[in-house]
């Protein structure tokens, strides 16, 4: 019994001393850059990539950011939606209908543009 009482003792002069975590700075605008199927020292680090090294440094980098299966769709909803939503093929007419992070920018009174991706040509 003894080291319980301890332990919640302590537990409450940790919270006591808990600061409140730092407020999510104003933001102009949102980029997310994915490398599909390059590992992170082919970018960065690479004097042939030096616009991406500069956004690396004075913005922010996913250190720890992997995908979370194969193929790349799954892994594309997990990164705007925080879930695959049972999608595991790169199916071209399937529908998620779920709150993304274009829509959770778009609710803060913020616009949104499109993604860019290389399209093949018509």
């Amino acid at each position: 019994m003894k080291p319980a009482i301890c332990l919640l003792a302590l537990c409450a002069v940790l919270a006591g001393q808990a600061t409140a975590a730092a407020p999510v700075p104003a933001f102009d605008h949102v980029v997310v850059i994915v490398f599909e199927n390059k590992e992170t020292t082919s970018v960065l680090g690479n004097r042939a990539a030096p616009t991406f090294n500069s956004y690396a440094r004075r913005y922010a980098k996913l250190t720890r950011y992997y995908g979370v299966t194969h193929p790349s769709l799954p892994n594309y909803l997990a990164l705007v939606s925080g879930s695959t939503q049972g999608i595991t093929t790169d199916c071209s007419d399937c529908v998620v209908d779920t709150q993304s992070l274009a829509d959770t920018i778009e609710a803060s009174s913020r616009l949104r543009a499109g993604r860019g991706r290389r399209m093949p040509k018509a």
